[in-house]
């Protein structure tokens, strides 16, 4: 099974170590709704449980992938109902459409990066024009370019 699938199946899942399990232990992770990069194990583990804290209905639905020995792309769909871990954003529905790139070692992916309307989905969780702008001009960290 790709690792599209079986991250998907985890993510949907609520399964933290399924998630990590498709992952190498030097992995990044560059979340683009968030704006930040998870690398490490104990990052990305940080990553994922926040999601999870973060997130109450969740469905990630894979639309296609294109795959090869080195590199899996997904084009998907992704709707949240936000937790009240976020209360600004509580039970507000993050709904988008994107493509993630998997970077493949060892049959398990070495890079994560999405790509998706950032200011589509803040918009969607509640913020306002001036804190918007400011997160959407925000410069990319080194550790986040591409994503």
């Amino acid at each position: 099974m790709p690792i599209v699938e079986r991250f998907v199946e985890a993510f949907n899942g609520r399964d933290v170590e399924g998630l990590l399990g498709c992952f190498t232990d030097d992995a990044t992770y560059a979340d683009l709704l968030l704006g930040e990069t998870a690398a490490g194990r104990d990052g990305l583990r940080a990553l994922f449980e926040r999601m999870m804290r973060e997130s109450g209905e969740v469905e990630w639905t894979i639309e296609r992938v294109a795959a090869s020995a080195e590199l899996e792309m997904a084009e998907w769909r992704f709707r949240i109902v936000i937790s009240d871990a976020i209360p600004r954003s509580a039970g507000r529905t993050l709904s988008l459409r994107g493509a993630s790139v998997f970077e493949v070692r060892d049959g398990r992916c070495c890079a994560y990066r999405e790509y998706f309307d950032r200011g589509v989905g803040l918009v969607q969780l509640g913020l306002e024009a001036a804190p918007l702008h400011r997160v959407l001009s925000r410069q990319p960290s080194a550790a986040g370019k591409g994503a």
